[in-house]
């Protein structure tokens, strides 16, 4: 691997050459300029990492040279050469800017010896900037893992790149296995037509990348396929695409873009990179997490069906319970989540009646006092069916407590108010509407306007006042009722 280069600035051509030898067979890459003025221009066609330069000089001495030169590569460093070896000139070196210096004469040991110091130091303290910047990254990866719905972690990840690499367009693409198509899943300050995307494998910088499994760093002057150059929408005056890799499977690219302003650099690929390995990572096992939790909701709905199954009278009795919950839910304002949550608890929430026998299930008239006491055992018995499934811990709460009420006379714990989990009071609202507007072999079906006036008599004793208000709403919004039925329905005292 080729050392650093080194430019050399000495208006003593003996010094110059000394210096260029030497430095040369330490395996330096080494420029020599005799003046400020060569050694700035010299500067400008190519990066170096070290400024070597004579203070006293004609024309511009070795500071304003070194000052011309940080203006547009900040990264350089300097290492002064004076020929007066004293502590005083040495500060006054350092106070200017130098990482170092070398008094006249010098051996080729001092000299060396300057020049490794000023770039080792320089070394540690970019290693230093650069642990301090991935440690916002390793924060992100935290919460990245924390989140298990796919859609937010995407958001979260887009948000991220783009403060991180202070971009001004960020997009995330996931790929299609089956069709072999990338497709904007999340992005920011994206052109609206531009959200619509689909790219084949192959096809544009994100199929290009895909295909390779290798980040691009897109400036202007970046030799690269006349393609892909087009690929870049003209008005982005630098671009990165990284891939998203699991393992060697690529499932995605992340694109940032600048629309003017400094280029990207070498640190905001690696930057990129980093944070791409992280949420590749978080989405496949929010993947896999849904995919579980479908598979386990799955059985146990099945398993739920079952149970409406071993009466006609309740059969979809669960399935119409989960929905008027998940609209009340969506009333409410809940997060996407939660509706979610309150949607499963909604198929799950009569699990419990397994261990109810069929014979009181199909019971025409009331149950006795002992067949009672089993019946409102069944919201104790579905939690602690559920209980093992840590996938469902959400679900829980409301399948245990779904039959308390607000006066606090429910079961089986005899929670009141909101002790009882607002999952809970919306599951007990809408399954007694549920069971209320289906026949029963006890009662036959009401309407929807006799059960909410039914329903309203019990608010504040046994059902949630906001709770009730929201299924109101919901049956009006979602024209779940006959339009001459909703405007007839009861309102709230």
């Amino acid at each position: 691997m080729p050392k650093e280069r080194i430019v050399v600035v000495e208006d003593d051509a003996d010094v110059l050459n000394l210096c260029q030898r030497i430095l040369t067979l330490e395996g330096y890459q080494v420029t020599v300029a005799s003046n400020g003025y060569e050694a700035i221009e010299a500067a400008k066609g190519e990066p170096f990492d070290l400024l070597l330069t004579d203070m006293m000089m004609p024309g511009l001495n070795g500071m304003e040279t070194y000052q011309a030169i940080k203006e547009f590569d900040p990264d350089i460093i300097g290492v002064i050469i004076t020929g007066y070896a004293s502590f005083e000139t040495a500060i006054e070196a350092v106070k200017l800017g130098f990482d170092g210096f070398v008094t006249k004469p010098f051996t080729p040991e001092e000299l060396n010896a300057a020049v490794a110091k000023a770039l080792e130091r320089k070394r540690l303290e970019r290693e230093n900037a650069r642990l301090r910047a991935l440690i916002p990254l390793f924060e992100m990866s935290r919460v990245f893992m924390s989140t298990m719905d796919v859609d937010e972690l995407l958001n979260q990840v887009v948000h991220t790149a783009k403060q991180e690499a202070q971009a001004d367009r960020v997009s995330l693409m996931l790929l299609d296995e089956e069709s072999g198509e990338l497709t904007v899943e999340a992005a920011i300050s994206l052109p609206e037509e531009a959200t619509t995307t689909r790219q084949k494998v192959g096809e544009g910088i994100a199929g290009w990348v895909v295909r390779r499994g290798e980040p691009l760093l897109l400036n202007e002057g970046t030799p690269l396929d006349p393609r892909i150059r087009r690929a870049m929408r003209g008005e982005a005056s630098s671009a990165l695409c990284v891939p998203l890799k699991v393992k060697d499977r690529v499932i995605g690219v992340l694109n940032l873009s600048k629309l003017g302003g400094n280029p990207f650099a070498e640190g905001d690929l690696e930057l990129a990179s980093i944070l791409c390995g992280q949420a590749a990572i978080a989405i496949e096992n929010a993947r896999l997490f849904e995919e579980l939790r479908e598979s386990f909701v799955g059985v146990i709905a099945a398993l739920a069906a079952a149970i409406d199954a071993k009466d006609p009278y309740t059969h979809g009795h669960s399935e119409r319970v989960a929905r008027y919950a998940a609209e009340i839910a969506r009333e409410l304002g809940l997060e996407t989540h939660e509706v979610e949550t309150v949607h499963y608890a909604g198929l799950l929430h009569d699990i419990g009646k397994i261990g109810v026998s069929e014979q009181s299930l199909k019971k025409p008239d009331a149950l006795d006092v002992k067949e009672w006491e089993v019946m409102k055992a069944h919201p104790a018995i579905g939690a602690r069916i559920l209980e093992p499934i840590s996938l469902l811990k959400e679900i829980i709460p409301l399948v245990r407590h779904h039959h308390e009420r607000c006066d606090g006379t429910g079961y089986p714990d005899g929670l009141a108010g909101e002790e009882i989990p607002l999952g809970a009071r919306i599951l007990a609202v809408a399954d007694a509407f549920e069971v209320m507007t289906s026949p029963r072999p006890y009662s036959p079906a009401m309407s929807p306007a006799q059960a909410i006036a039914l329903l309203q008599e019990g608010v504040g004793k046994q059902w949630d006042a906001e709770v009730m208000e929201a299924l109101l709403r919901a049956l009006e919004k979602e024209r779940l009722l006959p339009l001459e039925e909703a405007v007839s329905l009861p309102r709230m005292p």
